[in-house]
């Protein structure tokens, strides 16, 4: 299991803006490449598929991931 935070970390001081949440995300992508996950399931928790929720999807899917 991984997690992404923006407490610490190359993400540190990161806000929830559409360009901070991509890199987020891309951040989130290239650890799970390191475990050698390929895939994984996104639960958006009931929000709308659009900005900052679909920015930190597309970040991940930059890394390669598949979801």
């Amino acid at each position: 299991m991984l997690s992404a935070s923006t407490y610490s970390g190359e993400t540190k001081g990161l806000r929830p803006k559409v360009e901070d949440a991509e890199k987020l995300g891309k951040s989130l992508g290239d650890a799970m490449k390191k475990k050698k996950i390929a895939e994984a399931v996104f639960d958006r928790n009931g929000n709308l598929y659009h900005g900052v929720v679909k920015a930190v999807a597309d970040g991940i899917r930059s890394a390669g991931i598949k979801f």
